[in-house]
């Protein structure tokens, strides 16, 4: 049998039960049968792409992750642009020194570093650094 079968069986059981699912609330949740779960858990089948997305959206992880092709069940952070990032772009730094920031000094030095290197928890600090300081200037433009 594939190996990444394998993989696949196994990661959903073990996602299902982290969430404390029954694989009937997971069947009803996602609008399969809990014999088709069962046989994805137990790797008799295969899920179909639809029901990956399915599963990946449920269980807030990524198909290659349930596929075995990756060890990182985090999905991917999409930072899409909204408006005033360019604004926090440009003051990341007065904003990392500032007195009034929310932030510990072991995360300031975190965020000054280079931010291909972040990880998926530093992307999330890096965001609420960055809700922060939206909520500043909403509110500095309201005044």
């Amino acid at each position: 049998m594939n190996k990444h079968i394998n993989i696949t069986g196994d990661r959903l059981r073990i996602l299902r039960k982290a969430l404390e699912l029954t694989q009937k609330q997971v069947a009803e949740t996602i609008g399969i049968s809990q014999n088709l779960i069962s046989e994805h858990e137990n790797n008799i089948s295969r899920p179909g792409y639809d029901n990956l997305l399915k599963y990946a959206d449920l269980y807030k992880t990524t198909v290659d992750y349930i596929m075995g092709r990756t060890s990182d069940p985090s999905p991917p952070i999409i930072i899409d642009d909204p408006p005033g990032l360019a604004y926090l772009l440009a003051r990341q730094n007065e904003y990392l020194t500032s007195s009034e920031s929310r932030i510990t000094e072991e995360e300031r030095q975190y965020l000054r570093q280079a931010p291909g290197s972040f990880s998926v928890s530093g992307y999330l600090l890096l965001l609420r650094v960055m809700r922060d300081q939206l909520e500043k200037v909403s509110i500095n433009q309201t005044r």
